[in-house]
């Protein structure tokens, strides 16, 4: 996507460019880039003591919609690190759309947010404002330090560490560091300089992607229109971002000319029919134009050597079902805590491997979703549109067929095997398994959520504990009652016990906390080198 020069609706504000005096410093960690992820990826970092350096070629945040739309379990993330406050207060939430075809509408869809849960399904707010926030939040914590104006423009790296060539204001900066998360998005220069290129697919049709300044009285659904009159054949998106601020985006056709395609002097008209079609006779105006093509792409591996690569950088999804940006926030989870333990020099290195094969994972269950729903709302080849269609017809006539239209948002993943994953030792009747995500429930009736008592660590759920607790610089327990909601969702087996990660996926459980070997089970599957009282 293109970068505007400038939107009515946010105004950014200019940072300084960095002190050229620090740059002879040793860092442990250097995060190149500074988009959601990587400020994201240096907030969990700096939330278990690491001290970060990110590395940010522009003075300001970046411009335009771009990325959206959050889902719940990403909000989750941020309130772990204590900043989801600025993106509940200004994000607009959203769980249902329509869908019509040929003038009728043919489906409706809602996303359930089941009792309990702390954060709406999903929320929209432009991205300009996301990035505001986390840079407010990294501004604040002592242990980051934001450069900006320093570009990054090569590396050199041993098992020491690496050297980071950087163009600063001043001219061309040394950077020597521990470790490199390279978050620097989809053109990510980090990923050149290392010779890795991105593998998949990339589909044909493109979008033209545009922000309006309009006041409507439309709801904050999301509507889809396939072959409407304004767009023959193809389909058309229409959401509210924030007050007065709305996003439409419509497939282009292959045979149209894509720099004259995203010319205001062409979108107004296309706009402006569309409204009339659907009868939207608010005033609006452009605010800003972009280009959009779909991708489905992959590093082979997000780990080369003491560079870790996330987000954009590491593999690039289609936007439809919201798994762009959510799945880069899945990415920074996984490696903060997992990167701070290795810093800290509190795991084997190797722990970063099982990074590596998780987000791969979770790229390859995220990619089967993104594919379905990309082909449907950009089919590129004759044979998928008459599929395409036919399936639209069908939910025309028969109500029940009304699923083939609705899209298949972004949903948390477990792993069902991998490196972490582990068989249970006892029967179970029910209760997420290694692997799985605990939900963010209550723990008890009216108390407070998984989040909110989560250890910066290790974390040790335990139903209905009669007798003491572990608990140590790396683990923090936490009594769980067996009838509330978390209880119910564990199983409500009294006298169990759940081992989570940071990231609230279980490591392990135990139907009896007298049986829980906890340390030797992180100290087996090579999470932890050892355990230290102090955690240090």
């Amino acid at each position: 996507m293109s970068e505007p020069a400038s939107v009515s609706y946010f105004t950014p504000t200019f940072y300084e460019a960095a002190d050229p005096s620090r740059a002879g410093d040793r860092q442990c960690v250097t995060v190149v880039g500074g988009g959601p992820v990587g400020l994201l990826t240096a907030l969990g970092l700096a939330h278990r003591g690491v001290q970060v350096t990110i590395l940010e070629r522009k003075n300001r945040v970046g411009l335009g919609s771009k990325a959206a739309a959050l889902t719940s379990r990403s909000l989750e993330i941020l309130a772990a690190v204590g900043a989801d406050g600025p993106f509940l207060e200004q994000g607009l939430p959203w769980d249902s759309g329509r869908s019509f075809y040929r003038g009728r509408e043919i489906s409706r869809f809602r996303i359930p947010r089941p009792e309990g849960r702390q954060h709406p399904s999903l929320i929209n707010l432009p991205q300009p404002f996301m990035e505001q926030f986390l840079v407010d939040a990294c501004l604040e914590h002592p242990l980051i330090d934001i450069r900006w104006e320093w570009a990054f423009a090569g590396l050199r790296q041993d098992a020491d560490g690496c050297a980071l060539a950087v163009d600063a204001p001043s001219g061309r900066r040394t950077v020597r560091t521990d470790w490199v998360v390279a978050a620097d998005g989809a053109r990510s220069p980090v990923r050149a300089a290392l010779g890795q290129p991105l593998e998949g697919v990339t589909y044909t049709n493109s979008f033209v992607i545009c922000d309006l300044r309009m006041t409507a009285s439309r709801g904050t659904e999301r509507l889809c229109w396939f072959d409407p009159p304004a767009f023959p054949g193809r389909t058309v998106l229409l959401h509210q971002l924030a007050p007065d601020l709305w996003r439409i985006d419509y497939q282009v056709s292959e045979l149209e000319d894509l720099d004259e395609a995203i010319d205001p002097a062409v979108v107004a008209p296309k706009v402006a029919e569309h409204f009339a079609y659907i009868g939207e006779e608010a005033g609006w105006e452009i605010e800003w134009l972009s280009l959009y093509r779909a991708h489905a792409r992959s590093l082979g591996s997000y780990r080369h050597g003491r560079v870790l690569f996330a987000g954009d950088a590491a593999h690039i999804l289609p936007v439809f079902g919201v798994r762009g940006l959510n799945s880069g926030i899945a990415d920074s989870v996984n490696l903060a805590w997992k990167l701070a333990l290795v810093a800290r020099g509190l795991a084997p290195e190797a722990l970063l491997d099982t990074y590596d094969w998780e987000q791969r994972d979770f790229y390859r269950q995220n990619r089967a979703y993104a594919d379905h729903s990309t082909l449907y709302m950009t089919p590129d080849s004759d044979g998928t549109r008459l599929v395409r269609d036919a399936s639209l017809s069908l939910a025309l006539v028969d109500p029940e067929l009304e699923f083939l239209a609705d899209p298949s948002y972004s949903t948390p993943l477990d792993w069902s095997g991998g490196p972490l994953v582990t068989d249970d030792l006892d029967a179970w009747d029910t209760g997420p398994a290694s692997g799985g995500l605990v939900e963010n429930l209550p723990i008890a009736d009216g108390g407070p959520h998984v989040n909110d008592v989560l250890g910066p660590w290790f974390t040790l759920l335990c139903v209905d504990a009669a007798g003491p607790v572990p608990s140590t610089g790396l683990l923090k327990s936490v009594r769980v009652e067996p009838g509330g909601p978390l209880g119910r969702h564990l199983g409500g087996l009294q006298g169990s016990a759940y081992l989570l990660r940071p990231d609230r996926h279980v490591l392990r459980r135990w139907t009896s906390l007298e049986a829980c070997d906890w340390e030797e089970h992180l100290i087996g599957m090579g999470i932890l080198n050892g355990v230290k009282e102090d955690g240090r």
